[in-house]
C-alpha cells in the first residue's frame, strides 16, 4: 500500500462516528455480524447499548485497539496463496 493510499484509508477511519453499529464495526474490521457478536460474547471487544434501545454499538477506538502490527518474518504462507 502506498503512503497516499494509507493516508486516504486513515482519513476515512477518522471520519467514522465515535459509536459504530454492528454493520459499521464489522466493515471496519472486515468481519461478519456473527463474528462481531462472537467477539462480544468472548470478551474480545465491548458492546454497548442505549437503555431500552437494544441496539448493539461499539466504540471506534476500542475496535482499532484490536488491530496489532505483525512482526516481519513471523507470518507463514497459507496453502494455495501466492
Amino acid at each position: 500500500m502506498s503512503d497516499n493510499e494509507e493516508q486516504t484509508e486513515q482519513a476515512e477511519v477518522e471520519k467514522l462516528p465515535e459509536l459504530l453499529t454492528i454493520d459499521e464495526a464489522g466493515k471496519l474490521l472486515r468481519k461478519s455480524k456473527v463474528t462481531m457478536y462472537r467477539y462480544v460474547n468472548d470478551g474480545k471487544v465491548k458492546g454497548y447499548t442505549v437503555a431500552g434501545a437494544g441496539r448493539l454499538l461499539f466504540k471506534r477506538e476500542e475496535l482499532l485497539a484490536l488491530l496489532i502490527p505483525v512482526v516481519p518474518g513471523t507470518l507463514r504462507e497459507k496453502a494455495g496463496e501466492e
